[in-house]
């Protein structure tokens, strides 16, 4: 399930975690401008 997922939306950890109130300690450079 997890894999189907990741192909539709490559961002899902990213989205998920933000969605659960995990704020990750560290975004990649490439995902700093679309940071919620």
């Amino acid at each position: 399930m997890l894999g189907r997922e990741l192909m539709r939306d490559p961002h899902f950890a990213l989205r998920a975690s933000t969605a659960l109130g995990y704020s990750l300690p560290y975004w990649p450079d490439q995902y700093l401008r679309a940071q919620p």
